[in-house]
């Protein structure tokens, strides 16, 4: 697992098809209430290239099917994540250093945020697993953590206290040689929690052709640990929406057994963002036997084969 070091601000001009992404992901025990805000900054390769800048907002309550929102326009991007990123449709987001945490905002249609971010561990850096080709071109830091604050859906405001998830990830994947990139981050209330990535080749059958990585959140003292391999699965319904996501961590090339974590989905949504379509699903799980949610993610190619939960 190679290292990365997060820049400072959303970084544009590097190249075609470059991207920097900060999203934040969190859900409460029960699933009841959890969402995800994203914000970007790309460079799509156009003549004359002009960098877009997108918000993207997905929020579930009650059981209810999620209010997924997503705007994007071209023109300069933003300096800092706290400049507001604003696209069609009303949806604006912007995010900021706070103290050792972030603060958060969103709004748009239906739908309306004001959370806390706290962290509950170091970040960790990395690159996504090299496939073959050695196309997947992505730096990625994910950090567990807490939020707090007022999530309002559809006119019905609630108090938030969940777990979460900070991911930040840049770089400029060669999309003719790579079909997606799926992660699977399982968090629990003590800090603990898990991370696997995978990198799937164009042209690959299935799962089983991946490149994989992961790594283990530990509580007491907090630290992410990288494993020596990381298998995830993925089960979907006849339309390719995940029922359910499981992972086996091997900590060393000589562990006798697995680390086992997974959890079933509750619910999700599909974005574009830029030309590609993003995949977010929603698990009420486990891992080592106690309580864990978490986020299922799918990037890919939008229209691709590739979409919705990434198993086929």
């Amino acid at each position: 697992m190679s290292a990365g070091k997060e820049p400072e601000g959303p970084r544009h001009g590097v190249g075609a098809g470059f991207a920097d992404a900060l999203s934040f992901a969190f859900a409460d025990a029960a699933v009841e209430l959890c969402g995800l805000v994203r914000l970007s900054v790309s460079d799509p390769g156009a003549e004359p290239s002009r960098p877009l800048h997108a918000a993207a907002l997905v929020l579930g309550a009650g059981g209810r099917a999620p209010v997924a929102l997503h705007g994007q326009a071209p023109g300069e991007p933003p300096q800092g994540w706290d400049e507001l990123l604003t696209g069609e449709r009303g949806l604006g987001a912007r995010a900021f250093p706070s103290g050792e945490g972030w603060s958060l905002q969103a709004s748009g249609p239906g739908a309306r945020l004001e959370l806390q971010f706290e962290p509950l561990a170091p970040a960790a850096a990395t690159g996504f697993p090299e496939v073959p080709s050695g196309a997947h071109g992505l730096e990625l830091e994910v950090q567990p953590g807490r939020v707090q604050g007022t999530l309002e859906v559809d006119g019905a405001e609630a108090k938030l206290h969940a777990v979460a998830q900070r991911t930040r990830e840049w770089g400029a994947p060669d999309w003719k040689r790579l079909s997606l990139v799926r992660s699977l981050g399982l968090w629990q209330e003590d800090g603990g929690g898990a991370l696997a990535l995978a990198a799937r080749p164009a042209g690959a059958a299935g799962h089983g052709e991946e490149s994989t990585a992961g790594f283990v959140f530990a509580p007491e003292p907090p630290a992410a640990v990288p494993i020596a391999d990381a298998r995830l699965s993925a089960t979907t319904d006849t339309g390719g929406a995940l029922v359910r996501a499981g992972l086996e961590l091997w900590e060393g090339e000589d562990s006798d057994f697995p680390r086992r974590a997974g959890g079933q989905a509750v619910t999700g949504a599909e974005l574009p963002t830029a030309g590609m379509s993003l995949t977010c699903s929603f698990l009420r799980g486990w891992m080592d036997g106690h309580a864990a949610v978490g986020v299922y993610r799918v990037l890919a190619p939008e229209g691709s084969a590739g979409g919705r939960a990434g198993e086929r």
